[in-house]
């Protein structure tokens, strides 16, 4: 649990073994978060509003890059301030996690400045909310480089890059969307809204 047994929410996984919740308390967190393989339930128990992960600008806030599947589950939380060259807010590498009642905002990267993600990712994504990231690249929001994301109930909004400020899905990537909204975000050169190509 988190504060109590644990001062930081990346500790706290660092201890957690598979099979795990780690329930973290409302609060600000100064961490850079690394699930390493393991099968957790990472969980803001009140909320995304009141649970925030700040990753100080040192790196993907989440890197989730170990081959985890659906069991690992990121809930309730607020990420951002993440800096990365792939995925300021997520880093997320043949690996396939659940994220669920997400704000992922005010993250940057040079692909990928909310989430990043590649090698076959099949990551499923439902009310997240990606507000306001910055890819200098390739996708503001959201990048899918040979990867197949699910969302469903999603706002991308306000996210800007050169190419596909909101989404870019390429190299064989493919994104299969469900309620999604997809509004006020911007480029530099081409897909605003959402860039997609083989």
């Amino acid at each position: 649990e988190v504060p109590g047994d644990y001062n930081g929410v990346a500790a706290a996984v660092s201890a957690a073994s598979s099979g795990d919740v780690v329930c973290v308390g409302p609060g600000v967190y100064s961490d850079n978060v690394d699930t390493g393989g393991k099968a957790l339930h990472v969980l803001g128990v009140a909320g995304a509003e009141l649970t925030i992960i700040d990753g100080g600008g040192w790196g993907s806030v989440f890197t989730i890059d170990s081959g985890e599947g659906t069991g690992t589950v990121v809930q309730g939380f607020t990420v951002t301030g993440g800096s990365a060259s792939s995925g300021g807010g997520f880093y997320i590498e043949a690996s396939s996690p659940t994220l669920s009642h997400l704000i992922v905002s005010a993250n940057s990267a040079t692909y990928g400045g909310g989430l990043f993600m590649s090698s076959n990712a099949s990551p499923s994504r439902t009310h997240v909310d990606i507000v306001g990231n910055t890819g200098t690249q390739y996708g503001g929001g959201l990048n899918a480089y040979q990867a197949h994301p699910t969302l469903s109930n999603v706002v991308i909004s306000d996210n800007s890059s050169a190419q596909g400020g909101g989404i870019v899905a390429y190299w064989y990537g493919s994104l299969v969307l469900d309620h999604v909204l997809i509004t006020d975000n911007s480029s530099t050169a081409y897909g605003g809204g959402m860039a997609v190509s083989t």
